[in-house]
């Protein structure tokens, strides 16, 4: 978004710098960083990519469901991903 307004001339490259700067410092926070070897293992283990197993990674550490519509994260994890319907009840 602010690609577009130094695109369009409506901030200064260093007005945009700053309001990156000011937007990260206000979201930062504790960070949890997916563990590289569990992500390798359930990549070895499913047919899915080391992206979507990040998330199944972290999950896993949050020792927290992990809701999805993904088809085949659900079917992939089925003691860790859960749909949105079942996840509330709707289902």
């Amino acid at each position: 978004m602010l690609g577009g307004y130094v695109r369009r001339g409506q901030l200064s490259g260093a007005e945009a710098r700053e309001r990156l700067r000011e937007a990260e410092s206000l979201l930062r926070g504790p960070e949890l960083l997916p563990d590289g070897e569990r992500v390798l293992e359930l990549v070895g283990s499913s047919t899915c990519s080391a992206y979507h197993c990040e998330y199944v990674a972290v999950a896993e550490a949050l020792e927290a469901p992990l809701v999805t519509a993904d088809r085949r994260l659900l079917e992939a994890f089925p003691d860790r991903a859960v749909s949105p319907e079942r996840f509330t009840g709707a289902a």
